[in-house]
């Protein structure tokens, strides 16, 4: 409990706000969002508040709205509840600096999940510190992985740079015992690096998403039609390459369901 002393400073702190504080519960929210009911309406009202000084600012006060409105539309009316503060006040504060792209698109279905009261258990506190440190890549790579299940790559040597996805498809066209089957297995589950901006920053981003516990790696190859294949020599030695599988953890999946997938 606050004592004395301390209330008295979170109100000498909130006065010069009071102003804004009103002229946001004055003002009129948008035929968009009344749809939604008393309760949507509450909710973007509290949102403003979390995000006081910015909404003062009109492009940004519509952009956060434009955000709650999204994810309001994915909830039915008849399942709408308050988020809990500690997931709404943050992600909002995060909403109305962020411009409409993917990363944006991850708080809105966080926060669609979190006034959902059938997908509460959804909404789990520590998705919201994964998004604040994502990278466009590196949810690529998490969303690739969710969708194609593991993705395998080739290292020349332990620690080295990794052999292109076109290196590795050259070489299993090449092997003349792998069936059409096996040659799609590969195609679909060769880590490629062709659809990122930073590819020469894989490694890294792959540490990092181990590091927050949404994927995880392995040496060697599980679960692949051929086995431990491995076609690639050393330029100084007669050893195989050095083969890994990257692959989602059970909170990678439930993150991916929560916060990348909109379907209710």
């Amino acid at each position: 409990m606050l004592s004395p002393a301390e209330i008295a400073a979170v109100a000498a702190a909130a006065a010069p706000h009071a102003p804004l504080v009103e002229q946001i519960y004055k003002d009129a929210l948008s035929g968009a969002i009344q749809q939604f009911g008393h309760a949507a309406t509450e909710i973007v009202k509290a949102a403003r508040l979390a995000t006081i000084p910015f909404v003062a600012i009109g492009h940004l006060r519509d952009r956060l709205d434009r955000h709650l409105e999204a994810a309001l539309a994915q909830v039915p009316s008849d399942r709408l509840v308050k988020p809990v503060d500690a997931l709404l006040y943050p992600i909002a504060q995060k909403l109305v600096l962020e411009e409409p792209g993917r990363l944006a698109g991850l708080y809105v279905n966080l926060l669609a999940r979190a006034m959902d009261k059938e997908r509460l258990g959804e909404a789990h506190p520590g998705f919201l510190l994964v998004i604040n440190n994502l990278a466009l890549d590196e949810l690529l790579m998490l969303e690739r992985v969710n969708r194609r299940g593991c993705q395998i790559f080739f290292q020349k040597r332990m620690q080295g740079p990794w052999f292109s996805y076109g290196t590795v498809l050259d070489a299993v066209n090449a092997e003349e015992d792998f069936s059409d089957s096996d040659r799609s297995w590969y195609a679909e589950h060769v880590f490629c690096e062709d659809d990122y901006a930073y590819p020469e920053q894989m490694r890294m981003y792959l540490e990092h998403l181990v590091t927050m516990g949404v994927l995880r790696y392995s040496s060697g190859l599980v679960g692949t039609p051929q086995g431990e294949w491995s076609p690639f020599q050393y330029e100084d030695t007669s050893h195989k390459s050095h083969p890994g599988c990257i692959d989602v953890t059970l909170f990678g999946k439930l993150f991916y369901s929560a916060c990348c997938r909109t379907e209710s």
